[in-house]
């Protein structure tokens, strides 16, 4: 009898045709995302790395994990040319990236700067970094295991249990554990290393819900995830507790906090006023900075992750 395939595998599998073959970001695409919502995204992520180069003080490499069209590293770019010894110092951008169709989004987007794609985080060179990531994270593969009776079980698509394994994790009866082994990679290889500042920005949650996240979005509507493979994209929340518990361990300072606190600590609501002052259409401001902040949108759902591995930070 054939096995079920285990949900991360599945998702590996429909995630990779998907990027490579769709248009998945913006209006014409299957999702927005913050930085395609409004400049202002973007500009307020270049206001804290603009903060952590200040720490800094030196050269550094300015890292993108998962750019998207490239449109929120265009912002930070833009936002930071007047911060002195910014751009001086800046050694180069860095995107690491898996699609060919994204990669030539990216380099129109960002055409006149030195950029370098990677493909695996251990290709990040040595040197200062000022990381950011922004719904990327989201998008890597997970693995569920349903609690029955003290036994856990893998599942595997259709929610089929695949093969009782030994886990130890509080859990309802019936209660599903999501894990990501990739986010928990990223966190191991960055946390090895020092001089760096990092920032991720995602959908999550900080305690487990005990339920499936998984889930797919296509023409901007929700979508069922085992329909029409490869041709939607594929998501589940991330579990920012365990991402951060990483760092933690190797004694990195990180502040955990919602995106309307981010953004509004940093200046966003400020960011508003002087565009409708220069001229921007005010509805189209309001309406954006909702969307960006309100907690019953964006605000509360996603989450903010800063790491600080070479500079002051909030534990």
């Amino acid at each position: 009898m054939t096995l079920p395939i285990p949900i991360d595998e599945f998702m590996r599998s429909a995630i990779r045709k998907y990027y490579q073959n769709n248009e998945s970001v913006g209006a014409s695409g299957d999702f927005i995302t913050s930085p395609e919502i409004s400049q202002m995204f973007g500009e307020i992520v270049g206001v804290w790395c603009a903060t952590q180069y200040q720490e800094i003080n030196s050269d550094f490499y300015l890292v993108e994990i998962g750019a998207g069209r490239g449109t929120m590293m265009k912002d930070i770019l833009r936002a930071t040319k007047r911060v002195p010894g910014f751009h001086d110092n800046l050694k180069g951008v860095i995107i690491l990236e898996n699609s060919t169709k994204l990669m030539e989004k990216q380099a129109q987007a960002l055409h006149g700067y030195d950029v370098t794609w990677v493909d695996d985080i251990s290709s990040l060179p040595a040197g200062n970094l000022i990381i950011v990531a922004n719904e990327f994270l989201d998008a890597l593969p997970i693995k569920q295991f349903e609690r029955v009776g003290n036994i856990f079980y893998e599942l595997g698509v259709g929610n089929a249990r695949i093969a009782p394994v030994n886990l130890e994790y509080a859990c309802p009866e019936n209660g599903i554990i999501e894990v990501c082994p990739d986010a928990l990679y990223i966190a191991e290889k960055l946390a090895e290393r020092g001089n760096l500042s990092a920032l991720f920005i995602d959908y999550g949650y900080y305690e487990p819900k005990y339920k499936s996240t998984l889930q797919a979005v296509k023409g901007h509507k929700y979508h069922d995830v085992f329909s029409d493979v490869g041709e939607a994209d594929i998501t589940a929340h991330v579990d920012f507790k365990a991402f951060r518990n990483i760092f933690s361990k190797h004694d990195i300072r990180t502040n955990y906090q919602t995106q309307r606190e981010f953004l509004r600590n940093h200046g966003i609501e400020l960011r508003a006023n002087a565009l409708i002052k220069n001229g921007a259409n005010p509805a189209t401001i309001i309406k954006a900075l909702d969307r960006l902040t309100s907690p019953i949108q964006m605000g509360n759902l996603f989450k903010v992750l800063e790491v600080f591995n070479n500079a002051e930070g909030v534990s």
